[in-house]
């Protein structure tokens, strides 16, 4: 269970974020209720639940109630190193989203060419996942590229926060399209008299949303914060 201490500092005004960083078994909770914590995690809880005309003080309720076996588990990312940090996501997240991005597309297509006339939602979505590719792929190459190098501790605090600044708008975006994308399928319901392939398709964006969402989360909420940090401390120790 949730530590006592935990309970006693967390209240409907609490931002998502703050409750995840000390609860990330709790995203379930939030997942179900289709509450946007990833991008976004700086909402108060009660303004979060008011705009999905949900009680906050039961969302909370359920929240401080979740055991430590649901969810995504015992990550307590809030603990690990920045280099572990990164190598988890890099290895974990955008290798995951390279895998599973262009397979529901494959799948969509299939289900375009062969079903588009029964199903006149199918070529919409597949739009949107092909939109979600180009931006993701572009994005992923350019945090390894840039925020994730090395050379990153070379560059100044203003430099560093105006990158993590371009990376969080980014993020909002993808955001934005995982939220429309969840929308036009239903929360990734299969249409009535779905193929194998349709079926599979949509059980790949239900993967991918969810991971998407965790990925998100931990860069928002946990790396970005100790990036920034991490260096603030450098330059304040340099002088």
């Amino acid at each position: 269970m949730i530590c006592d201490s935990f309970i006693s500092m967390v209240t409907i005004q609490s931002p998502i974020s703050e409750i995840l960083r000390d609860s990330p078994q709790s995203v379930g909770v939030f997942h179900r209720l289709g509450i946007d914590y990833c991008c976004g995690g700086k909402t108060p809880l009660n303004e979060a639940c008011q705009d999905r005309g949900i009680d906050a003080s039961e969302v909370l309720r359920e929240v401080l109630s979740v055991t430590d076996g649901e969810a995504f588990g015992n990550l307590h990312a809030d603990l690990w190193s920045t280099d572990f940090l990164i190598s988890f996501i890099v290895a974990n997240h955008h290798s995951y989203l390279r895998t599973v991005l262009p397979l529901a597309i494959g799948q969509m297509t299939k289900v375009v060419s062969k079903h588009g006339e029964r199903f006149l939602d199918a070529p919409a979505i597949l739009e949107l996942l092909v939109e979600l590719q180009t931006t993701l792929l572009a994005h992923l190459d350019d945090e390894e590229k840039v925020l994730f190098s090395p050379a990153i501790s070379a560059l100044s605090a203003e430099q560093i926060q105006s990158i993590v600044s371009t990376h969080e708008s980014e993020h909002e975006e993808v955001g934005r399209k995982l939220q429309r994308l969840r929308a036009i399928t239903s929360d990734f319901t299969a249409p009535e008299g779905a193929c194998t392939t349709h079926r599979s398709a949509y059980s790949s964006m239900k993967s991918f949303y969810e991971d998407t969402m965790q990925h998100v989360f931990l860069e928002n909420a946990v790396l970005f914060p100790q990036l920034v940090a991490k260096v603030l401390n450098t330059s304040t120790t340099h002088h």
